[in-house]
């Protein structure tokens, strides 16, 4: 992903506690997990995921298209 958005633009997270079920998903299919920046940087709160208030950056969708392409490409590479 850095090749495709930029060094600056691609980092590792530390784990954090959440309920998602998406490791299951992984034991039986290859995949991977993207957390996407969606808030503008002029807003002063986040507007959380799951809620009425939800609010992004529509701009976000770009950048996590590019992105899921990237790794779906990258991946289909290394299964020749």
């Amino acid at each position: 992903l850095q090749g495709v958005l930029g060094k600056n633009k691609v980092f590792e997270k530390n784990p954090m506690m959440a309920s998602e079920d998406f490791s299951y998903m992984l034991q039986h299919v290859p995949g991977c997990y993207l957390r996407l920046g969606v808030r503008k940087p002029e807003w002063n709160r986040e507007y959380s995921l799951h809620t009425s208030t939800f609010r992004m950056d529509e701009n976000a969708m770009r950048i996590g298209v590019a992105s899921l392409v990237a790794t779906t490409v990258e991946w289909m590479q290394t299964q020749r």
